[in-house]
């Protein structure tokens, strides 16, 4: 049986403990999985710094994460007064059972009220698992559209059967959930699962990365050609979910049509050097440019200074780059991916097109590029639906709030 002091000190877990007696706000504990540690530290910080936010609106913030790339087995961070993250590595399923136990210690020593999850698989299910043996409410997030078709398009029918079965389990018998979309939701009610409270709170967006003071406005003077030269922008990761090479086949097309165009690509991953390919085989090198990954402040310059924001995800949850483009005051050209429906109008603030239609794509490139004027009232349009969106909810302690909602509900079931 693993016992606490395996995975670090006890001495560190009753310290934290010192905070939650002087506080009578909730104590959450909280299991995930963080595929950025040891490979990605804008990400990892930027992860960081949303969770220290959160740790403000609670009485104790405890994180378990399995983090695949840090060289301990296990160890201890303590990022804030009544923060204190526990990184666990090794061979997944052993850590399965270390994740559990160490969770089981924590919630007795930190007298946790609630357990939430980062996803309804195996995260969910020893939260699950816990909920059976402490009676305490439990929380699952969805970071992502688990149930699209795509999200399982590189796994085997068998994995897809296996983790659907078992979010099917986790999820119906949750005290909550937390969403990113309206799409989220209708595919949840399809499933049959009616879990309430069940409420869309996105990931915060950093407005005050958007003020004006903070801005490189001089950056589009590194790739204009002419004057007259437009600049279409894509910010996020260069992975196979991105679908970048409908992108680029929708640039291409769209080139041929009107030639004073570059497509900048903000970010990095593991297709990089194959999209880097792609792109010589359309013949498009010359004005599609790879810029790796930039600082948050200087991303932000980019999208002030584009004139278009394009994506082309298969898969996502409702990534953060749509509000902020949006808040740019840009019109965005993206594929019907989950977060679409809450934070665009087709027609009006830009245009969605179905997943892998390049053509489609090509065809509302060229109606706005076309347009210049179009341009700027649809990014107008843009910022006011998303700022009007937002206003509400664009705030880490709308999650502490719910979080308290779950455990009030839980409580009054119980009594």
């Amino acid at each position: 049986m693993w016992e606490i002091h395996k995975f670090g000190s006890v001495r560190d877990i009753k310290q934290s403990r010192k905070v939650v007696k002087m506080s009578t706000r909730l104590n959450v504990l909280e299991i995930g999985l963080d595929n950025f540690a040891g490979h990605d530290v804008q990400r990892e910080n930027l992860h960081k710094q949303r969770r220290i936010k959160c740790s403000e609106h609670l009485g104790s913030y405890s994180l378990i994460l399995y983090s695949k790339n840090i060289k301990e087995r296990f160890c201890i961070e303590k990022e804030s007064d009544n923060l204190t993250v526990y990184r666990v590595r090794g061979n997944r399923v052993l850590s399965f059972f270390k994740i559990y136990s160490l969770a089981s210690r924590i919630i007795k020593l930190k007298k946790i009220d609630m357990i939430s999850s980062m996803d309804p698989f195996g995260c969910g299910f020893i939260a699950y698992l816990l909920r059976l043996r402490f009676k305490i409410p439990i929380n699952i997030q969805l970071a992502f559209d688990y149930f699209n078709d795509y999200f399982w398009e590189y796994s085997s029918r068998i994995n897809r059967i296996f983790y659907t079965f078992l979010a099917k389990i986790v999820l119906r018998r949750c005290d909550s959930i937390r969403i990113m979309s309206i799409l989220q939701k209708e595919r949840l009610t399809k499933l049959g699962i009616r879990v309430r409270p069940l409420e869309i709170i996105p990931t915060p967006v950093d407005i005050d990365c958007i003020k004006t003071d903070k801005l490189d406005l001089t950056i589009p003077n590194k790739y204009l050609k002419t004057s007259k030269t437009k600049l279409l922008l894509y910010v996020g990761r260069l992975e196979r979910g991105k679908d970048l090479p409908t992108l680029l086949k929708a640039f291409a097309v769209a080139k041929k049509n009107y030639k004073n165009v570059r497509l900048l690509i903000v970010g990095m991953g593991s297709e990089e050097r194959r999209l880097r390919q792609f792109v010589s085989d359309l013949g498009i090198s010359e004005d599609v440019l790879f810029l790796g990954t930039v600082s948050e402040s200087l991303k932000f310059s980019y999208y002030s200074t584009c004139d278009i924001f394009v994506i082309t995800s298969k898969c996502e949850g409702r990534p953060t780059v749509l509000s902020e483009a949006a808040l740019c005051r840009k019109p965005i050209v993206a594929t019907r991916f989950s977060g679409t429906q809450d934070l665009i109008i087709d027609g009006q603030t830009g245009f969605v097109v179905d997943i892998q239609d390049y053509k489609a794509f090509a065809d509302r490139l060229l109606t706005l590029l076309n347009n210049p004027r179009m341009i700027d009232e649809f990014g107008e349009k843009s910022y006011e639906y998303v700022n009007s969106k937002l206003k509400d909810i664009n705030d880490i302690k709308v999650l502490a709030k719910f979080w308290e909602e779950t455990v009030e509900k839980a409580n009054n079931q119980k009594n």
